[in-house]
């Protein structure tokens, strides 16, 4: 009896700790994917020097890049509310203004993102926005 009373107990402690770490994994800050640009800036000081992923897409006008091309600041917006950026590293290939971005970083007090990853939307081999008009006078 005392050998099946420590498996009951091993058993228990196994699912408790499993249902902890169920309910532990849906808190809201991991759930999201990403942080709007109006979200991190209403969290105000509470936004600093912690961990983001933001979404927005590049100002045109706004790149800038360093001499040697390893330090890019650029300004993302997203629903009319604006971020300045600051990247060290070479930027993906696929960067450029009016581009879709998803940014990973930190959010300083000086109010600038800095990100440590840019992940950017790829371009899809279809293009809708062709004109159909040519296509369709060809049949």
């Amino acid at each position: 009896m005392h050998r099946k009373m420590k498996v009951y107990l091993v058993f228990t402690v196994i699912i408790a700790s499993m249902g902890f770490l169920l309910i532990s994994g849906f808190d809201q800050d991991t759930m999201t994917y990403y942080t709007t640009v109006k979200e991190l800036k209403a969290k105000g000081n509470d936004a600093y020097n912690n961990g983001y992923r933001v979404s927005g897409t590049v100002e045109m006008g706004s790149l800038k890049k360093s001499a040697d091309q390893l330090v890019a600041r650029f300004v993302i917006n997203e629903e009319g509310e604006t971020l300045q950026v600051e990247y060290r590293g070479i930027v993906p290939d696929t960067f450029k203004e009016g581009g879709d971005v998803l940014l990973e970083g930190r959010f300083r007090s000086d109010q600038v993102f800095y990100a440590t990853n840019i992940m950017t939307k790829c371009a899809s081999k279809y293009d809708p926005s062709q004109k159909t008009s040519d296509s369709a006078q060809q049949y």
